[in-house]
């Protein structure tokens, strides 16, 4: 966390419209009405008229975009007037990837205020998560990228109609029209099949895009 900084509770209008605010921003009369969002380490403004601050100081690597600014801010002054809508949204970016030391609990600022190894461990399972999707999926889409594959899983109720269908069928009889289902399901649905395969690689490699980036700008694995 940059020195200059501390940590910083927003928090979101508990009914009606969000209005994410600073903890700084609520009133003690208003604070029943606002709900915990999370933390991020930042300096803000003195308030304005209206008693609205926004952060002169960013003090980690932020995830999104803030409008207006170029790229995603790195540590240090704000590269544009930051409020706390914009705060929350990196929140819920956090919040996606697995973050939740940002969203949870607020650490003690007399304590160990940022904690990579708290990073890294809300990571890593996000991590391995997207590596297995990844290489569950592989085979079959190998599979039924071959025009001669014949076999993929189907459904334990579309076989089990065809046992019961075939009651008392010989063994042999019953595999060949298990067979049949399967290479019937196959035949009719390849193309969605396909298709299905390839979105949810596509989806695990974006995730795991994200996560990495998400990991590297925050040292999460650094020594």
């Amino acid at each position: 966390m940059l020195e200059g900084t501390r940590i910083i509770q927003i928090y979101m209008k508990a009914e009606g419209p969000a209005d994410p605010r600073f903890g700084d921003e609520i009133d003690d009369d208003a604070a029943n009405d606002y709900a915990y969002d999370g933390w991020l380490p930042l300096a803000l403004s003195p308030a304005d008229e209206d008693g609205r601050r926004h952060a002169t100081i960013i003090g980690d690597p932020w995830l999104t975009t803030p409008p207006g600014a170029e790229a995603p801010p790195e540590p240090g002054p704000a590269p544009v007037r930051i409020t706390a809508a914009e705060c929350s949204a990196e929140l819920r970016e956090r919040a996606r990837l697995g973050l939740r030391y940002f969203t949870e609990e607020t650490p003690d600022e007399l304590g160990r205020p940022y904690d990579r190894d708290r990073i890294a461990e809300d990571l890593s399972p996000s991590l391995r998560n997207a590596l297995t999707a990844l290489d569950t999926d592989r085979p079959t889409r190998v599979a039924l990228g071959d025009p001669e594959v014949r076999h993929v899983k189907i459904t334990i109720a579309e076989l089990s109609r065809v046992r019961e269908t075939r009651a008392g069928a010989d063994p042999p009889e019953l595999e060949d029209a298990c067979h049949d289902v399967v290479s019937d399901f196959i035949e009719a649905h390849h193309r969605q099949l396909v298709d299905y395969i390839e979105d949810r690689t596509r989806k695990a490699r974006a995730r795991l895009r994200d996560l990495l980036r998400a990991a590297l700008r925050l040292g999460a694995f650094d020594d």
